[in-house]
């Protein structure tokens, strides 16, 4: 039983990856501090945990990793157990240069939006 659970706990970590801190930005009025779980992997997915601060209720959290122009975008699900949207991101094959994270923060109708360079 104990190697099973051990096996499982050890599973999760790997899945999981590891936790990067991309930092903070101001996205409209808020403040939106951004945590890579995993690796950065071209033609792969990655997944941004997002946590928007700022008083307002927020609509809606979209991200997306290329350059401003990119048109593809991927809704964010609120997970209340963290209090942050977890955005799972597709990644172009290959990275185009000057690539950055693009979050778009939407509040009462009306879409902020704002960049970070990931590490």
């Amino acid at each position: 039983m104990r190697t099973s659970l051990l096996f499982g706990a050890l599973f999760l970590v790997t899945a999981c990856g590891s936790k990067t801190s991309e930092g903070t930005l101001t996205v409209g009025t808020h403040s939106v501090e951004v945590t890579r779980e995993g690796d950065l992997v071209a033609g792969g997915t990655t997944n941004f945990a997002v946590k928007v601060d700022g008083g307002t209720t927020v609509d809606s959290v979209q991200a997306w990793y290329g350059l401003e122009s990119d048109t593809q975008r991927t809704s964010c699900d609120y997970d209340s157990a963290d209090g942050d949207y977890d955005c799972d991101v597709s990644i172009a094959n290959p990275i185009p240069p000057g690539a950055q994270l693009f979050i778009v923060v939407t509040t009462n109708g009306s879409p902020a939006t704002g960049s970070i360079s990931v590490k």
